[in-house]
């Protein structure tokens, strides 16, 4: 314990060495989010899940004889590897030691892959459970495959799903390490363009996604669950923009779903991050900064609302900037040593305050499923994942939430609420109630509700039959799910 606090004294004061001579000109500022990513995202859990659905992997070749499931994965195989060979900016792989993950640049791209069987109907949107596959890295001045430095990792670990009639399903897990999440998207936005699409991709409503809404393990963290759903996002998309008209700045989605969060007990306090993307610069590549917020401080606030989207916006300004002060001090502790800086971050992450928060919500344009990172420690009250997609003629949102923290096993009843007493709903949002041994906790709709407390005994749910809002229990003896 000692050890470990002079440890956090020595490292607070480097960093605050170095943001002065910094500031000063003597020392050239480091990419703390690159660094940083290389300390505490490092464990499988960190990893995060992007996706393409119904690849055309014979749009460029209708002629050819692709008579085989054999043949048609060598096709795509070869065809993947072509693409993905002019996608410079994921040329890297991840070197693993004892204290640092960091990325470096190849020759070519960096993955594995691998095969699964088709899946029909909604289980087709459930991410793979083993990502095992062919390793298929281009390694630096050799144009074959060959054996691997042990101690270094691919970027991408790639698993298809071949349809009988020539479509793929595409899941891509990862490193968080080498790369985020929006070059990933980007490339998976030009791998659909090139391909094409065969035929329609029509996700599922929640209803019917319901049996496969279940809490599974989360690889890397014993004492997280992940689950996936599908939930209406129309009501607080709508909510959003009729609070805009009256407001001198404009809320954001992420800011929305905040401020939302907060109106209630299980959120109130809390300090919550929602990750930014950052442009390249001269010194360094696009990254990701968070701008940490606790909406609770301004619900007492005249104008409370205009002073909240005004100051979440000039946090994402000068963090777009890379001129936040949070952004400031990670550069400056990406100059001093690596075991310093992990204990650093360790212990902010774990307090949750207003660097990071104990809660992040990350949102990726255009992606299908996307599944959450999380880091290696912290993050105590989860992490949330939206993707954008539509079902049945309706906008859904498909969205994960790792949510941290292993208590005792504890019975929970599900009932639906009206938007009245303490913690009122905004104005349009109809809500589930969630009671704990009396304690109520009232969650607006329109927030993806994923909430899984160790091992359960029995749960029951209703679905909204006006908005097919639905929180996904398991009766852990039976198996069963009710929705």
């Amino acid at each position: 314990m000692v050890q470990r606090t002079l440890t956090l004294i020595a490292g607070i004061a480097l960093v605050l060495v170095n943001r002065f001579l910094i500031r000063v000109g003597l020392r050239q500022r480091a990419d703390g989010w690159r660094r940083g990513a290389g300390l505490v995202l490092r464990g499988e859990a960190a990893t995060f899940v992007l996706s393409a659905f119904a690849l055309d992997i014979l749009s460029d070749d209708r002629a050819s004889n692709v008579s085989s499931l054999e043949m048609a994965k060598d096709h795509l195989a070869a065809r993947l590897a072509k693409f993905l060979a002019g996608e410079a900016e994921l040329h890297r792989c991840v070197r693993r030691s004892t204290f640092a993950d960091r990325a470096e640049a190849c020759d070519g791209p960096s993955y594995t892959l691998g095969f699964e069987s088709w899946v029909d109907g909604p289980g087709r949107f459930v991410r793979p459970d083993s990502w095992d596959g062919e390793d298929c890295t281009a390694l630096a001045g050799s144009s074959e495959i060959a054996q691997r430095d042990s101690a270094v990792r691919v970027l991408l670990n790639i698993v298809c799903r071949i349809h009988p009639e020539g479509g793929a399903d595409l899941w891509v897990r990862v490193n968080h390490v080498g790369v985020d999440g929006v070059p990933v998207q980007d490339m998976l936005s030009r791998l659909e363009a090139a391909w094409g699409l065969c035929g329609e991709v029509v996700y599922p409503t929640p209803d019917a996604f319901g049996p496969h809404g279940v809490p599974r393990k989360c690889a890397g963290r014993d004492d997280l669950v992940e689950l996936q759903a599908f939930v209406d996002f129309n009501p607080l998309l709508a909510w959003r923009k009729h609070q805009n008209a009256g407001l001198p700045e404009p809320m954001t989605v992420s800011a929305a779903i905040l401020w939302c969060l907060a109106r209630h007990e299980a959120f109130s306090g809390l300090y919550m991050g929602t990750t930014v993307e950052l442009p390249a610069t001269k010194s360094f590549g696009r990254g990701v900064g968070i701008v940490a917020v606790r909406p609770l401080d301004y619900f007492d606030r005249q104008n409370g609302m205009s002073q909240y989207a005004r100051d979440f916006n000039h946090q994402l300004d000068l963090t777009r900037r890379r001129e936040s002060s949070s952004i400031k001090t990670l550069d400056a502790a990406a100059l001093i040593p690596a075991r310093l800086e992990t204990e650093l971050l360790r212990r902010t992450l774990e307090q949750g305050g207003s660097a990071f928060g104990s809660f992040a919500l990350s949102i990726l344009r255009d992606a299908r499923i996307f599944g959450a990172p999380i880091a290696d420690f912290g993050q105590a009250d989860g992490f949330l994942a939206p993707g954008q997609h539509r079902a049945a003629d309706r906008r859904w949102e498909e969205s994960w939430l790792r949510h941290l923290q292993r208590t005792r096993r504890e019975d929970w009843r599900l009932s639906r609420c009206s938007p009245t007493g303490n913690g009122a709903l905004p104005r349009g949002c109809i809500g589930i109630q969630v009671s704990q041994y009396g304690n109520r906790i009232v969650y607006p709709l329109g927030v993806p509700i994923m909430l899984e407390y160790g091992k359960h005994e029995r749960g029951n749910g209703q679905s909204q039959s006006s908005r097919r809002l639905a929180l996904f229990c398991r009766d852990a003896r039976s198996g069963h799910l009710f929705v």
